[in-house]
């Protein structure tokens, strides 16, 4: 593999289990997400606040908005090699993906560009195409899950890297968020995803690895 995205899990232990609503309200105030989300599933919460924009369908014009490099400082980012070529690398990858699905020609790429987060800044690339005909939810998330921005490129054997070397389930870390309407849907990728479970929060954070990496 040329890039691998491999993760890690932090636990918190409250002194007392909060609201998870109103837990969720205060983070959300604090880090202002592009992409919010509340979800309870059974006694736990799961919340997240993610920037990216996994892909968005508006009458067959399908958008991917792929995150790669994280920093406080603008000049860092936009200038470092390996933030560059990672973002490539999935942007590439992101091109071979909607290829499946999206009419040939149609594929267009821009980038790097630049988005500017309270916390933090991240490069990006737009990836757009045009969808085959009785092209729908079930062909999209066949050709594009899980977005390449968290496995790595080439998908597969990132994949399988992960599954080796990861010692726990991703579960609701790095996976999709989305509406779904009549003509326009709209998926994040599940990242700043955290889940409450009683009084213990949950945290599964990744990074990606190129030979430009420095342990």
């Amino acid at each position: 593999a040329y890039e691998i995205n491999l993760s890690q899990r932090w636990t918190w232990r409250f002194k007392r289990t909060p609201n998870p609503a109103e837990l969720f309200s205060k983070i959300g105030a604090a880090m202002r997400p592009r992409f919010g989300f509340f979800e309870r599933t059974g006694a736990d919460a799961v919340m997240g606040f993610s920037p990216e924009l996994f892909f968005s369908v508006n009458n067959r014009h399908i958008l991917a908005e792929p995150i790669k490099g994280t920093s406080v400082n603008a000049d860092n980012l936009i200038h470092s090699e390996k933030d560059r070529a990672e973002l490539l690398m999935i942007t590439d990858l992101f091109r071979n993906d909607l290829g499946k699905i999206c009419v040939p020609g149609s594929i267009r790429a821009a980038g790097p560009m630049e988005l500017e987060i309270p916390y933090a800044r991240h490069l990006f690339s737009r990836v757009r195409g045009r969808l085959r005909a009785r092209t729908g939810l079930p062909e999209i998330l066949a050709a594009l899950f899980p977005s390449g921005s968290v496995t790595g490129a080439p998908k597969i054997s990132s994949c399988r890297i992960i599954d080796r070397l990861e010692p726990f389930c991703r579960e609701e870390a790095f996976g999709a968020v989305g509406s779904i309407g009549a003509t326009r849907m709209e998926f994040a990728v599940s990242i700043r995803t955290a889940r409450l479970m009683g009084r213990l929060l949950r945290y599964t954070a990744g990074g990606g690895i190129t030979v430009y990496s420095d342990p």
